[in-house]
């Protein structure tokens, strides 16, 4: 997560409350997976599972940092890996 973000601070500071769960065991396939900690630090956004509340979706981390006016902000746990895309922006689009 780039806490310095903007979007993290304007127009209103955001709170953001850590707490810590077991790091997903799919996530150990992933590159870079292997260096993990047994425990990550999250930022919990929401209570529930997925089917009772409708949990968004993330994109996978490929084509964000390396195509032009993109940008990673911040991951989420999810399927895809631990580097995928809970929020970001391509041009004018925030995902």
């Amino acid at each position: 997560m780039r806490l310095d973000h903007p979007i993290f601070h304007a127009p209103l500071e955001t709170q953001i409350d850590w707490s810590e769960i077991e790091t997903p065991a799919g996530y150990r396939a992933w590159p870079g997976g292997r260096e993990l900690p047994a425990r990550m630090k999250v930022w919990k956004v929401h209570d529930g599972e997925y089917p009772k509340i409708d949990v968004g979706m993330v994109s996978d981390p490929y084509g964000y940092e390396d195509s032009p006016d993109c940008e990673w902000i911040s991951s989420g746990v999810n399927s895809k890996g631990p580097e995928s895309v809970a929020l970001g922006r391509v041009g004018n689009f925030f995902h």
